[in-house]
């Protein structure tokens, strides 16, 4: 299968396909890995006597920084210093390629398209081995379609992962599978993108998480409607996408939950979005409580759970969390951290479409629509993953 022609790989295009392949590196090395790729890209730019772009660093961390202010209001500073350092990412990835001067990134945007193929792979293999492990070794195909969500979270020891990150890193895939789709002239290599499209469709039924699932609908609907003006072909695609999803067994009862939200109390069911509902609306109780300088990053989750097990005992002993990045800001920083990170956003959007950058415009808006349902900057799965894709494609109108 030809991916790429032959070009020349240097150190700097090695270290990026590395890093495409994240998701195949377990837990504990995943933040070794990153400062190990972070001092050898730096090392090189700094012999090659590169320029940092300070304005890069600056408009795509500002957000961040104030973050780190909120700890100075925090009572809980041992739990804040933990979040930032699991957030550590979002200062990371822009402080790092800013060392690269335009030459470097030209240089390395030759690969796109072999990272691209990079990750997929990598995302297929993660959802097939194990799978087909289980299936071979112990379960039938009925026993592993219904166990798997269970299973990738507690069974696989380093690699274990919860669903809904597994499930976002599924749909990146899906999205880089359809860039290639579209740009791919060799017809051997548009059936396999097809192969393996359809290979992490199924294995996105099977998680039947809602949320990635929602994103990546509005993400390719955004992108079809801006990328093609046959909006009867493409509204037409859209719906029966989602009336595929809603009359499929495995996730018709999910989409089915959003028809009965309520807030959790003595006697009320407790799924999984009447969970979620309850926490927005407890959050946002908060919010109005201190709007301007939030709880800090050290306390806001104390204040989050302190309210929850108020209302109903389900919630004692529970750590959950807002289930909402947007909420989980306000209750952060108040609302300068919003508006500072809706403004980080929308320069990347702006970007993104000034450069006709629709690959960048797409994973902006799946990772802007997935945070309405998951604090995904608040852990490890979401934020390196956020952070680098993010950063990455934005490179090109980084150093002009």
């Amino acid at each position: 299968m030809k991916v790429i022609e032959r070009k020349k790989i240097g150190i700097l295009e090695v270290i990026i396909a590395v890093l495409f392949l994240l998701i195949l590196v377990p837990s504990v090395l995943k933040s070794i890995l990153l400062a190990l790729a972070s001092l050898s890209i730096i090392t090189y730019s700094i012999l090659k006597k590169n320029k940092i772009n300070y304005k890069f660093i600056l408009t795509s961390t500002f957000f961040f920084l104030y973050i780190i202010v909120t700890l100075f209001y925090s009572e809980n500073v041992n739990f804040g210093v933990a979040k930032l350092f699991t957030m550590a990412s979002l200062f990371v990835m822009p402080f790092v390629f800013s060392f690269l001067s335009k030459k470097n990134i030209t240089s390395i945007f030759k690969f796109e398209k072999l990272y691209l193929w990079i990750f997929i792979f990598g995302v297929s293999l993660f959802n097939l081995i194990p799978f087909l492990w289980y299936l071979i070794t112990q379960d039938t195909i009925s026993e592993m379609i219904r166990n798997y969500p269970r299973s990738i979270m507690i069974d696989y020891g380093k690699y274990s992962i919860h669903p809904i990150y597994l499930s976002m890193h599924i749909c990146i895939g899906i999205i880089f599978a359809i860039k290639l789709f579209i740009d791919e002239k060799l017809k051997f290599n548009k059936f396999v993108l097809v192969i393996l499209t359809i290979l992490l469709a199924f294995f996105l039924i099977i998680l039947a998480k809602k949320g990635p699932m929602i994103a990546l609908l509005i993400a390719l609907t955004i992108w079809s409607f801006i990328k093609s003006k046959n909006y009867f072909k493409n509204f037409l695609v859209i719906l029966l996408s989602i009336s595929f999803l809603v009359v499929l067994p495995k996730t018709k009862n999910k989409f089915k939950e959003l028809l009965t939200l309520k807030k959790i109390e003595k006697g009320t069911v407790t799924t999984s979005s009447n969970i979620r509902f309850t926490l927005l609306f407890d959050g946002f109780e908060l919010f109005k409580e201190s709007p301007i300088f939030g709880y800090g990053i050290g306390d806001y989750n104390d204040e989050l759970k302190n309210k929850s097990e108020s209302r109903d005992k389900f919630f004692i002993g529970k750590n959950y969390n807002t289930h909402n990045q947007y909420l989980s800001f306000l209750l952060i920083g108040g609302l300068p951290l919003i508006c500072l990170f809706l403004y980080f956003y929308y320069t990347k959007i702006a970007n993104a479409l000034l450069m006709n950058n629709y690959l960048l415009l797409t994973v902006i808006v799946f990772y802007g629509v997935a945070m309405l349902f998951e604090n995904i900057l608040e852990r490890e799965n979401g934020v390196i993953f956020f952070a680098f894709f993010i950063i990455f494609f934005s490179l090109k109108k980084a150093q002009e």
